[in-house]
């Protein structure tokens, strides 16, 4: 089993020291290249600042999962991987010259069909939830995908001040990592030891005056797509599998949205004020959470 104390160090360490090494060689080149992230109207900060810290996420998870292949019954490395290259690259490429949130979403739709092609995250059942059991895959598949375009969305919308979007996805993996720990899920818990660690790391450069980077949507979009995964294959797992977490399976759904209930809560409260505007949702503002304790 994969979940013993010398590889889960082992995995969790690796990724923190080598986000930790990575970062300062993608600052400089950063900075040599000028591709900066500029302040506008919308900005917490003042002066240019590095925005590709997602880079080091790509490099470290993929990395990670060629680790993890080894103990991957299911097969579903494969599919996590396309879907990564996708929005790396939507992610890369909106960071430098910016994209539409359409365009986004359909990046988004693509990498997410690779993950829901694969059985291992078809929801078959619900386990009690409202009372339902049983249900349709053409039904659940269209509602799996609206989710997890939530989650992508709602977590890179909460990337608007240092330290937030870390933080929020160090508890996040914190939590879904105890989880699949219990439901001895080794391939799952593994990516979230190595989210923790990568995003430890990014922390301490995030907050720094000297030497600070932003994750930038290359980060937030990789990261909120492998929150939606984690989530998806949770609800895809069996009732007797789920026997072992320590509260009743009709409540998964219920501790899914209290995990998440930061960038939910903060997403649909804008979507909200934006429409009620007559405004688009992705419509650009300063409405979220944080931008207005900063304002107060």
């Amino acid at each position: 089993m994969f979940g013993s104390v010398s590889n889960t160090l082992l995995l969790l360490i690796s990724s923190f020291v080598l986000t930790f090494a990575i970062m300062p060689k993608i600052i400089s080149v950063v900075k040599y290249k000028r591709l900066m992230d500029s302040p506008n109207e919308r900005s917490s900060h003042q002066q240019h600042v590095p925005s590709l810290g997602g880079i080091a996420f790509y490099i470290i998870l993929v990395l990670g999962l060629y680790f993890l292949n080894q103990f991957d019954k299911e097969n579903v490395v494969m599919s996590i991987i396309p879907g990564l290259l996708i929005l790396f690259i939507i992610g890369l490429k909106d960071d430098l010259v910016v994209l539409s949130p359409y365009t986004k979403i359909i990046a988004q739709l693509v990498a997410i069909s690779f993950i829901l092609i694969h059985p291992s995250f078809h929801v078959l059942h619900l386990h009690g939830f409202l009372g339902i059991g049983n249900v349709s895959l053409y039904f659940i598949t269209p509602l799996s995908a609206f989710i997890m375009l939530a989650i992508v969305n709602a977590y890179n919308l909460i990337d608007g001040i240092d330290g937030l979007a870390s933080i929020v996805g160090i508890v996040i993996f914190s939590i879904l990592g105890a989880l699949f720990y219990l439901l001895k899920m080794d391939v799952f818990f593994g990516i979230c030891l190595i989210m923790i660690g990568s995003l430890l790391a990014f922390l301490r450069f995030n907050l720094s005056s000297k030497h600070k980077i932003f994750m930038g949507d290359t980060g937030s979009l990789l990261i909120g797509f492998v929150i939606a995964t984690l989530v998806v294959r949770l609800f895809s797992t069996s009732g007797h599998a789920l026997k072992a977490l320590p509260f009743q399976m009709e409540n998964l759904p219920l501790v899914i949205m209290a995990i998440l209930v930061v960038p939910f809560f903060d997403t649909a409260r804008v979507f909200t004020i934006r429409i009620l505007n007559k405004k688009r949702p992705f419509t650009a503002d300063r409405n979220h959470i944080h931008h207005l304790l900063i304002d107060s």
